[in-house]
């Protein structure tokens, strides 16, 4: 199967025109292994669950990178593993490795993918300047002020062209870029992706929320060590993984008891900490968006005096894209300067 899919991966070299009518040669390996994957019974969605999994070694992981459930990326590798009839991955109980056969379908995998990506920027490269789309996504838990922001420099960028804004959670925002549908996206950090560039832009510090009659609503700020016989709530890790993660196992370190709530609305966990005696973290109320929830006789927030302790936020691309497509490059080259002196803290 590794040879045949090899084999049907032809390189060519199309012509195209830009916007300005110039020509300019587009590199692409283009595939003609449709009869093939039509015989196979098999998907582009199996080789990108295959591949989630195969970066993540993780099945839940993996599914929160694909904005999906476990069980229909599992389905999806088990049944590229029967049509290809070998096993793909070694299945532990805390666990997952890939077989001999999965490290070497796993490079052939991911520049299949990326050739499909590569389909769209080909599309992008031939339209016309007015007929160019760009398409930026923002996460719905970044703050709404900052986000508006990083829209009106994109629009002013992209004139006369249209501009197309999704928001979603940064997991499948970062699946987008990857797959080309997006251009662009402001998401949380940390976004370790061969094919996918970042520049972060700002760490968001926190607050710690709580009943107003808690025993630490009396402190001006907290410090980690005020939380350390206490249990913080933290939202379901499903919306923005990584970054959720990341945090969850810094105080986990620091402060011992971590509660993981189902939820990720935040008024489901405000409603939470309203029937008990946990606390969780929010950003500031002047940030707007989720955290207004807590802008509440109910509740009091406290800084968080931690430096360390901050939600990143950064812009990502697919780093192959700005070769061709020069509206993404002035895109990003308005972003460098824009956050030329670092990311900023708010």
């Amino acid at each position: 199967m590794l040879q045949a899919l090899e084999k049907n991966v032809t390189p060519f070299t199309l012509e195209c025109l830009d916007g300005d009518g110039q020509s300019h040669l587009s590199h692409v390996n283009m595939l003609r292994c449709a009869t093939w994957v039509h015989t196979c019974r098999m998907d582009i969605h199996h080789l990108r669950c295959f591949d989630a999994v195969a970066r993540e070694l993780h099945f839940g992981h993996a599914a929160a990178r694909l904005h999906l459930t476990p069980s229909p990326v599992s389905r999806a590798v088990k049944e590229l593993e029967r049509e290809l009839g070998v096993d793909l991955f070694v299945r532990k109980h805390h666990e997952v490795v890939l077989t001999p056969a999965g490290v070497a379908l796993a490079p052939r995998a991911r520049a299949v993918l990326a050739d499909i990506a590569d389909i769209t920027l080909i599309g992008q490269s031939t339209a016309t300047d007015r007929a160019r789309v760009v398409r930026v996504g923002g996460s719905f838990h970044l703050p709404p002020a900052y986000f508006d922001e990083f829209l009106e420099l994109v629009k002013r960028v992209a004139a006369p062209r249209a501009v197309d804004v999704v928001s979603h959670p940064s997991a499948k925002l970062v699946s987008s870029v990857e797959q080309g549908e997006l251009d662009l996206a402001m998401v949380y950090l940390p976004v370790v992706i061969p094919e996918v560039s970042v520049l972060e832009t700002a760490r968001l510090s926190f607050s710690v929320a709580m009943k107003s009659d808690d025993p630490l609503a009396a402190n001006e700020h907290l410090m980690l060590e005020h939380l350390r016989d206490r249990t913080v709530a933290i939202a379901s890790p499903r919306s923005q993984p990584a970054a959720v993660n990341g945090l969850s196992e810094r105080l986990r370190r620091e402060v011992g008891s971590i509660r993981h709530l189902e939820d990720t609305d935040m008024m489901s966990i405000a409603n939470h900490i309203r029937h008990s005696d946990d606390v969780t973290l929010s950003l500031d109320l002047a940030m707007g968006g989720t955290s207004r929830v807590f802008d509440d006789v109910a509740f009091t927030l406290r800084p968080l005096h931690e430096p360390s302790i901050h939600f990143a936020v950064g812009l990502v691309w697919r780093t192959a894209a700005i070769a061709t497509d020069r509206v993404l490059l002035s895109l990003v080259d308005m972003a460098r300067e824009r956050w030329r002196n670092g990311p900023e803290s708010l």
